[in-house]
This record gives C-alpha cells, sequence and structure tokens, in this order.
C-alpha cells in the first residue's frame, strides 16, 4: 500500500475503511432515567489518499508533479449493524465527496480488514460487483488485511475523532 501511494497514478485513489468501535454519548449532569438508556454511535473511518485537485486544494497534481492529499473521512451514525449495508453507505459518501471536489477517480483501490459482515461476504461481494456502476469506477480493486491486525492511521484517527467529539460535548 505504501509503494502504491507514492507512485498513485493519476485517476487513482486508495481508501482505507475500518470501524473505530461503538461509543456510548453520555451526558455530563444525566437524569437517572438516561442512565439506562444510553444511545450508542458507531463510528466509521476511511483514510483517502488522492490527487490533489487545483480548485479545491490550491495545487494541482500532474504526473510529471504529483502531489498526494491524505484526508480522514469519518462518518458516525446510531446504526449499531456494521453490516454491508453501512459499508456501502460510506463507500456511496465517499463517492459524493470525491465528486463534489471534482475529483475525477477512474480506479479505486479500497484496504479493508477481513471481517466477513461488513466487507468479505456474499452481500459484500455483491455491492463490489455493483460499484462501479453505483459509484462511477471504471474498476474497483479490493485488498484484505487480517482482521483485526492492520493497526495504521484509521485507528488512531478513530480514537481521536472520539475524544475530540467527547471533548466538545461535555
Amino acid at each position: 500500500m505504501k509503494s502504491l501511494v507514492e507512485n498513485l497514478p493519476i485517476g487513482h485513489c486508495v481508501t482505507v475503511h475500518d470501524f473505530s468501535e461503538s461509543y456510548k454519548c453520555n451526558e455530563q449532569n444525566e437524569i437517572q432515567s438516561s442512565y439506562f438508556q444510553k444511545l450508542q454511535v458507531s463510528l466509521h473511518v476511511t483514510i483517502l489518499h488522492r490527487h490533489s485537485v487545483l480548485e479545491y486544494d490550491g495545487k494541482d497534481s500532474t504526473a510529471e508533479e504529483p502531489n498526494i492529499v491524505t484526508e480522514q473521512f469519518f462518518v458516525i451514525s446510531p446504526d449499531q449493524k456494521h453490516d454491508h449495508h453501512y459499508t456501502h453507505c460510506v463507500q456511496n459518501l465517499v463517492s459524493e465527496y470525491l465528486k463534489s471536489i471534482n475529483c475525477e477517480i477512474s480506479v479505486m483501490h479500497e484496504f479493508t480488514d477481513g471481517c466477513s459482515s461488513q466487507y468479505k461476504s456474499r452481500h459484500c461481494m455483491g455491492d463490489v460487483s455493483y460499484s462501479c456502476s453505483d459509484f462511477g469506477y471504471a474498476k474497483i480493486l479490493r485488498n484484505y488485511v487480517e482482521t483485526s491486525h492492520e493497526r495504521g492511521p484509521q485507528d488512531a484517527a478513530g480514537v481521536i475523532r472520539y475524544m475530540q467529539l467527547f471533548v466538545v460535548h461535555m
């Protein structure tokens, strides 16, 4: 993945998808009845590696002078299922974001863990088979790493983002 990001061809994008933990939402001064009905949210983190876009980033990326931008993309939802519907929704949001900044992607490289319910089941493979037509890519390449063994920026981003939300709402 490191080599791919460093030598990213024009029109390609690399994403690393991972669920952070489900978090409970607590109020600082809660009433007794709310103690038993805690709202939980899921935090899905996507690390996005793409070429810069002149209108959005202020600098253009070319084959001769590549300028790779790395972004963190967070989806916070009360959906606790962590299933293929959720991950397909996240992929759609990423696609819409890329279109909104005029970043034209022909090939999407996805890196995910091997969790069967989120990324690797027959339903997930069905979603992948329709992803090109759903999101407008020419090709999607999904890569798997061992479940719970890939540690990287997506894990740290999830924890840091949760802490930022926690501090803001206290």
